[in-house]
């Protein structure tokens, strides 16, 4: 019979893809073997001794690294009752993997699991169950445990369920099943609003008139390089996967807003330049009859002025 509480989550690691989690573990086994003659209650008995008592062989699915919690002495105890139970108790801070999917990040939930799964022995020699419910306990007592990227991971989160290591035998194990959902509001004030007011901004630009081109240029430049900085940015804190993220997505859409506006105004200039074309070319030979004209009235007065002499 397993019994584990969660006494608090120090760390979750994003980029790596794994969580440090403190937890309270207690076993209970039955040896019918042991002799506790005399024994008339509950008797605690040095840590130290377990190795001479048989034992089962958990370990935990995905470790990363595990140590124990200690001062003078590791935090474990040891519980010998009447009706031959074992029962072992200890504190560790364990290091888990887990597999993290950030497609719809950072409006993402994820669900991490710690499997508890007997090693050598098969299923039909341990079998774990469950004493009761996994608890969140904070100073001892029931509550909520904080973190920095997620919501506050409350009793409901979390679950408990039987489970079994198919291999070449079967092996008992059990499941801790935790539902994160991530903190969205950072990411709402930090990216979300401020692209969002970018790309009005860039909406504007369509109000100046085309003859504007220094003004309207300018804008559209600096909104578009604004973006890109800001995608840049996005990019670095978020984590790397080899697939579009929602966060990239939007990005991309509020880039490609801007692009669109910029590539309309080169488009009207250029039409404009068509519909200008031949009153220009007009003008210009207007102006090249006027100077020939000039030109010839030049030389017939020259030569008038050398006959008269």
């Amino acid at each position: 019979m397993v019994v584990v509480d969660i006494l608090s989550i120090p760390s979750f690691n994003d980029l790596k893809g794994e969580f440090e989690v403190e937890l309270k573990m207690e076993f209970k086994w039955k040896d019918e073997r042991l002799n506790v003659d005399g024994l008339e209650k509950k008797t605690n008995y040095d840590p130290r001794r377990l190795s001479n008592f048989w034992t089962p062989d958990p370990y935990i699915l995905h470790q990363r690294s595990l140590f124990s919690a200690s001062i003078m002495k590791q935090s474990e105890a040891l519980r010998i009752y009447p009706d031959k139970s074992v029962k072992y108790g200890v504190l560790q801070n364990v290091r888990v993997g887990c597999d993290l999917q950030f497609r719809h990040y950072p409006a993402d939930s994820q669900t991490c699991s710690i499997f508890l799964i007997s090693f050598g022995f098969t299923e039909d020699v341990v079998k774990f169950v469950w004493g009761r419910e996994v608890r969140l306990r904070y100073h001892g007592v029931q509550g909520v445990i904080s973190l920095d990227n997620y919501k506050d991971l409350e009793q409901h989160h979390v679950s408990n369920h039987p489970y079994t290591h198919l291999g070449e035998s079967p092996k008992s194990g059990l499941e801790i099943r935790l539902l994160l959902q991530r903190r969205l509001s950072v990411h709402v004030t930090q990216t979300f609003i401020p692209s969002a007011m970018l790309v009005c901004i860039s909406w504007l630009s369509l109000f100046i008139p085309p003859d504007l081109v220094p003004g309207r240029m300018a804008l559209c430049v600096t909104t578009l390089l604004t973006l890109v900085t800001m995608f840049g940015s996005t990019t670095s804190t978020a984590p790397s996967t080899a697939y579009l993220k929602s966060s990239d997505i939007w990005m991309f859409g509020c880039l490609f807003t801007v692009f669109i506006i910029l590539s309309e105004y080169c488009v009207v200039l250029y039409l404009r330049g068509l519909s200008n074309f031949p009153e220009e070319q007009r003008k210009d030979l207007d102006k090249s009859v006027t100077a020939w004209k000039k030109m010839q009235f030049c030389d017939a007065k020259k030569t008038s002025e050398t006959l008269d002499r």
